[in-house]
């Protein structure tokens, strides 16, 4: 919500509100929303708080800031 928040200060501009992420990405707060920018790209921003189901297998796991 913060990107979200911050990109539509900079001027993007959201084409929904965030949606739930479905099949294997879906879990709690996984969510995702495409943007236009000011200059004309789409910039789609992601948040995965929950685990990939690979993860729980495995010892490589995606980068988090």
């Amino acid at each position: 919500d913060l990107a979200l928040d911050r990109a539509q200060a900079a001027g993007a501009v959201p084409f929904s509100e965030p949606q739930d992420l479905s099949g294997v990405e879906g879990g709690a707060g996984n969510k995702f929303v495409y943007c236009k920018t000011p200059w004309g790209s789409i910039l789609e921003l992601i948040s995965y708080p929950s685990p990939q189901p690979y993860e729980l297998a495995t010892t490589r796991h995606r980068w988090r800031p």
